[in-house]
């Protein structure tokens, strides 16, 4: 496997994996000696349905919904947002000069 399919997985994920496959699979497939085997009419039929599977493979690959990224999973416990108490973060700035900034913007 050269970097171009690397490159290709890497970025489209599934999609890369699918079209990898397919394509080492139509190398061996259309070889001289299966196609000399098979006869033309086979072989338009064989075209025929490896698109068709193609087709649905690729549809299937991208409209396969994707997680989300800030939702959380099981494991991770879900905080509250419904409470009362606003959240007070406590922000301490100190400059040169002795200037201080406790994150209210009152100096």
């Amino acid at each position: 496997m050269n970097s171009s399919w690397v490159k290709v997985i890497t970025i489209t994920g599934s999609v890369g994996v699918f079209a990898l496959l397919f394509t080492l699979f139509m190398g061996h497939v259309f070889s001289d000696n299966i196609t000399s085997l098979l006869g033309s009419e086979k072989t338009f039929y064989i075209i025929v349905s490896l698109l068709v599977i193609f087709s649905i493979g690729i549809l299937i690959a991208l409209l396969k919904p994707q997680p989300k990224k800030d939702a959380p999973t099981n494991s991770e416990p879900q905080k509250s947002t419904s409470s009362k108490d606003p959240v007070k973060k406590e922000n301490s700035v100190t400059y040169s000069g002795n200037s201080t900034h406790n994150g209210s913007n009152n100096f």
